[in-house]
């Protein structure tokens, strides 16, 4: 008697713990993240990482294809804007493997003009003071694709 009464509660709390899950499915909050914005056909800012801390990277077009494991990539974009006809950035410095991976970098949508590796001075000079208002992850997700 004493089994068939506990048997019973098992299965009363496990249909609770049933509903419960689907309760929660239903009413979980749904949110989708964007993983990579196209700058133009030769570059793309990407989000790699766990989602809640994604770390941004520039990937450049090898003519063939747009790979992670492009040398010319740089890891590590803090700060992402567009500004006119811009998209202006910062490399945090801690790819100290490529030089042109630190500092800013500026590039035109339609690829005539790129510089890497650009003092604050530079940016200054030629854009004013830049606002960087969003992260790279909070700009990628807003504007950018999910693939």
């Amino acid at each position: 008697m004493k089994s068939v009464v506990s048997l019973g509660f098992g299965i009363f709390f496990m249909f609770i713990a049933v509903i419960c899950s689907i309760c929660y499915i239903i009413t979980m909050p749904s949110k989708q993240y964007n993983m990579a914005y196209h700058i133009n056909d030769n570059y793309i800012i990407q989000k790699y990482g766990i989602l809640e801390d994604d770390k941004v990277e520039l990937l450049m077009n090898d003519k063939l294809e747009l790979t992670t494991e492009n040398n010319d990539n740089c890891k590590f974009v803090d700060r992402f804007s567009e500004l006119s006809n811009y998209y202006i950035g910062h490399f945090d410095g801690t790819d100290l493997k490529k030089k042109r991976c630190s500092g800013y970098f500026y590039i035109k949508k339609d690829n005539t003009d790129i510089r890497f590796n650009v003092s604050e001075e530079e940016i200054k000079e030629k854009f004013g003071n830049v606002k960087f208002n969003e992260t790279p992850d909070e700009f990628i997700n807003k504007y950018g694709i999910t693939n």
